[in-house]
């Protein structure tokens, strides 16, 4: 996705375009006009994608390495949905995880990848 202003790529140029929509109207509280104006989609669809994309995956029910999956329960991020664990990766340092080096990092990486999602800048 490419931004108007400047041409370059977006922040969430990665993240599947149901998913965005869905974390603009979940976590940044947009109204489903302004939504509908910036995707140029109707407010209805903007209602249904939301809906359907409702259902998001928990954190314990993605197939973890028993590192990582122990480095996720200790720090009781597996009852997570995965929009709040990238929300709480951009305000928290996940590499401050007792045991979570740059291995297990690149495999939730990996695994928020398969799933629309990735970790901001700076993992």
């Amino acid at each position: 996705m490419l931004s108007a202003e400047n041409g370059s790529m977006s922040i969430m140029a990665f993240v599947p375009r149901d998913h965005q929509i869905w974390r603009e109207r979940v976590f940044e509280q947009r109204t489903l006009q302004a939504i509908a104006n910036k995707h140029g989609i109707s407010r209805e669809r903007v209602r249904q994608i939301v809906e359907t994309v409702a259902m998001p995956v928990v954190i314990r029910n993605i197939h973890w390495t028993r590192g990582t999956g122990n480095c996720l329960r200790n720090e009781n991020l597996t009852k997570m949905f995965l929009a709040e664990f990238v929300e709480y990766a951009r305000t928290n340092d996940l590499r401050r995880i007792p045991n979570l080096g740059k291995v297990r990092l690149q495999e939730i990486k990996t695994k928020l990848g398969k799933h629309g999602f990735e970790l901001p800048d700076g993992y």
